[in-house]
């Protein structure tokens, strides 16, 4: 499933960590920031509710991923670490 979070949304970028986190795409022929960027709990409620959508990173506004990897760190934490 893809999601568009537009950069217009506002406000979309969290200044503390959140378990929402976008990787920006970096993929051969594509001119994306690289960023690693948190995204408010509003913001991915608001794409959620648009399933047909892309993420998009808010700070270039290139495709983004969703960091599934840091989501499952901060929601579901290892007792052993």
């Amino acid at each position: 499933m893809t999601i568009t979070v537009s950069v217009v949304d506002a406000p979309v970028i969290s200044n503390t960590p959140t378990p929402y986190r976008l990787l920006c795409s970096t993929l051969v022929g594509e001119e994306g920031c690289g960023k690693a960027t948190f995204i408010t709990t509003e913001t991915y409620d608001a794409a959620m509710r648009r399933p047909d959508s892309r993420w998009m990173c808010p700070v270039c506004g290139n495709v983004a991923w969703f960091d599934d990897d840091n989501y499952e760190a901060q929601v579901f934490p290892d007792p052993n670490e």
